[in-house]
């Protein structure tokens, strides 16, 4: 049984018998994003992806990833999963009807957000996260937007020198603080809080082949 994606040469959207009900509420979450989206090797999060990705990528803290398959049901959020063959090494989310940041939401109302972006270790500059910012992109390109952002954390250097290199500016005025809770040494709940700024993007027109990505080997 094949839950229905968004890869190279299938339809979005297509119901197929005998799909659960999760993965027919995919269908019509997936259905918006247009009749064709070439991408290859990174994909939205299906159900039967749970044991691999949950074995091999951290979930946020007092989360798991079928929380995030539920959320992704939803229509709210897309879960992005990077394979390199039948492992995943990395993952990044699209938050579609804005910035989380209350503050930011006002500068850029509407602007999808990219977040959780992350690339396991072993699998650094390879070009999978960048790869997994173009896949975002392109699902938000699809679905009529002109403009993506992300956050990124001031002392993160790396992070933003790479966002600059894709395409991203910071807009001005748009220091913010995320907040994150985890659970310390004693398994107490605290909170984390780190400094960071808004970057947007404008995606422009797609043009022949710019969807169709492939990860580093």
């Amino acid at each position: 049984m094949t839950a229905p994606a968004i890869v190279a040469g299938q339809r979005a959207g297509r119901r197929t018998p005998g799909l659960s009900m999760r993965e027919a509420v995919l269908g019509k979450v997936f259905a918006g994003f247009g009749p064709w989206v070439p991408l290859r090797r990174v994909r939205p999060i299906r159900e039967e992806d749970l044991a691999a990705v949950s074995a091999a990528l951290s979930a946020a803290p007092y989360r798991s990833h079928t929380d995030d398959l539920d959320w992704q049901c939803t229509g709210a959020i897309t879960d992005l999963i990077a394979w390199q063959g039948t492992a995943p090494v990395g993952s990044g989310f699209i938050h579609w009807s804005g910035p989380r940041d209350a503050a930011v939401a006002e500068l850029v109302p509407g602007c999808p957000e990219i977040f959780r972006l992350e690339v396991l270790a072993s699998h650094r500059s390879k070009g999978i996260g960048a790869a997994l910012v173009r896949a975002l992109e392109a699902l938000a390109r699809a679905r009529g937007f002109d403009q993506v952002g992300l956050g990124v954390g001031t002392a993160n250097h790396r992070a933003r020198a790479l966002y600059e290199r894709l395409g991203y500016r910071v807009v001005s005025d748009s220091a913010y603080v995320d907040r994150s809770e985890y659970p310390d040494a004693h398994g107490q709940r605290c909170t984390a809080e780190e400094p960071c700024v808004f970057m947007v993007k404008d995606l422009g027109s797609a043009t022949p082949g710019s969807s169709v990505l492939r990860l580093a080997a």
